[in-house]
């Protein structure tokens, strides 16, 4: 923050001529959001995941004397791929969701300092529609995000889906394979 504030300062008038006053001010709303809420979550997310998968793919590959890891590689490069097209596009979609939240906050700072003008001239619908449009074009920006969440979600559940899929027929094909007392504890993590 102090060094997007040292930036924004030291920047040349013709700085301010070209960028919207929505746009500095989303980035400063940005990342004051970012540090204060997203930050502590994701990194809480991160550590809980991490145990999650962890303690599954130990369990997993003890259950199936190792024969798990010869799958593991591939799903790894399955997962591997899959991140990768979706941090493309996400990055993508999360900057078109931040590029239209600023004109929101130019048109609220304007009509802020110009609430008199817009008054005099009777000028309070067109700020109103050029407001709601505004907030329309954020909103599908914003619905994009999610969907790309979703598509990953949908991948990450067939990934999923598949290691129960392998495990319950090596469970159920693999007679005297996996001991007894394992097969009913992996039906249960299934």
């Amino acid at each position: 923050h102090k060094n997007l504030t040292s930036v924004t300062m030291q920047a040349p008038v013709a700085f301010f001529d070209v960028t919207p006053i929505g746009r500095v001010l989303n980035h400063f709303a940005a990342d004051m959001q970012t540090v204060d809420i997203e930050l502590t979550q994701s990194i809480s997310q991160l550590a809980g995941c991490f145990t999650n998968v962890l303690g599954a793919v130990a369990a997993i590959a003890a259950a199936t004397k190792g024969t798990f890891m010869a799958l593991a590689v591939p799903l790894v490069y399955i997962y591997l791929t899959v991140q990768r097209l979706f941090r493309r596009t996400s990055t993508e979609v999360e900057r078109l969701s931040k590029i239209s939240r600023s004109p929101i906050f130019a048109d609220f700072s304007q009509a802020l300092t110009g609430a008199p003008s817009i008054r005099a001239y009777c000028r309070q619908g067109t700020f109103l529609t050029n407001a709601l449009n505004a907030m329309d074009a954020n909103n599908a920006a914003i619905v994009s995000v999610q969907l790309c969440f979703n598509w990953l979600g949908i991948r990450l559940e067939l990934i999923g889906a598949s290691v129960s899929f392998v495990i319950v027929t090596v469970a159920v094909f693999g007679n005297g394979f996996i001991p007894a007392g394992w097969r009913s504890c992996e039906i249960m993590i299934c």
